[in-house]
């Protein structure tokens, strides 16, 4: 039986590279344990890294990447960047006192999925490309360096390789064309691809944020790409969009029996780690239920006490 050979490890590589490796030899061992499956797939695109046809008997066709603290590592420093730009936002444009700006971040984050999306639920509101532009056009984009290992260990996968993300298509494109690898994904799913109406709305509960974790998200994910989730890979370096897969059990609306696999790349090659990645299909109520949170604002209830904050913070004017 034909079987994927595992890359040739470089020597030095970083700590974000070798989960993908383990990874990768995981997919490979797994070709010698898993018998040969018989299917009819049809002829699709390959991205330009991938030109040879995937082997039939690998558990994945398609592997999810997120982007921010993933493909790149977080000692590039957008994400502390990127906080702190959220908070001169919060300050500059919507008028919150300076003292409040870091927490009201994070509880936003918290609830809502994001800043923005917390904003527009409380009733800001707040263009989505001026709020892109603000936070991430000041980003130390130099930081991020070319990354030639991670790029040869890209095109050492022949499976298809799409960059899955919450952050605009600009920035990912800017980070992407940075590490030198933009070139490896065949399609870059965003916030525009999750929020396509989100321009036009005309009331700003018309068509709310959609992000990751929540289940719209994923499932339009699954649309875009085309994908069998059973036989897809997610790799993510957020607990709460691991967890919403594997709390929520998702299902397709092709098939009511396939779930939704997710690995965590942080738990990777531990004994239980099938265990965590195969997950019986839930109702949603119950998931709620039993698990709380998982990190999209229709979950949550409003008892976290943003939606009282007091009338001064109220929105007065369009930003």
């Amino acid at each position: 039986m034909a079987s994927l050979p595992p890359p040739t490890k470089p020597a030095s590589i970083s700590i974000h590279i070798q989960l993908f490796y383990v990874e990768l030899l995981y997919l490979s061992l797994s070709l010698s344990l898993n018998s040969v499956r018989s299917s009819s797939s049809s002829s699709s695109s390959m991205d330009s890294c991938s030109k040879s046809i995937r082997d039939s008997t690998s558990p994945f066709d398609c592997i999810l990447f997120d982007l921010d603290d993933t493909l790149y590592p977080s000692k590039a420093g957008l994400g502390q960047a990127t906080k702190r730009n959220i908070e001169d936002f919060l300050v500059e444009k919507c008028g919150f006192p300076e003292t409040q700006a870091s927490t009201l971040r994070v509880e936003l984050f918290k609830t809502y999925g994001s800043t923005l999306a917390g904003l527009r639920a409380l009733g800001y509101d707040i263009d989505a490309d001026d709020y892109h532009s603000f936070v991430h056009g000041r980003l130390p984009y130099d930081s991020i360096k070319p990354d030639a290992p991670l790029r040869n260990l890209l095109r050492s996968i022949n499976q298809r390789k799409i960059v899955f993300t919450n952050s605009d298509r600009n920035h990912a494109m800017k980070a992407l064309d940075r590490l030198g690898i933009r070139d490896c994904f065949e399609l870059i799913i965003c916030f525009e691809t999750l929020n396509p109406n989100l321009s036009k709305s005309t009331r700003l509960d018309e068509f709310p944020v959609v992000l990751k974790p929540s289940l719209d998200a994923i499932k339009t994910a699954i649309d875009v790409a085309e994908v069998d989730p059973c036989r897809t890979l997610f790799l993510d370096d957020s607990v709460r969009n691991v967890a919403a897969g594997k709390a929520l059990g998702w299902k397709i609306r092709e098939d009511q029996r396939s779930r939704l696999c997710i690995r965590d790349c942080k738990q990777l090659g531990s004994s239980n780690s099938r265990n965590m990645v195969w997950h019986r299909r839930r109702q949603r109520s119950k998931a709620q239920s039993s698990q709380g949170p998982v990190g999209c604002h229709s979950c949550y209830s409003t008892s976290s006490g943003l939606m009282q904050i007091p009338n001064r913070y109220a929105p007065k004017k369009n930003i």
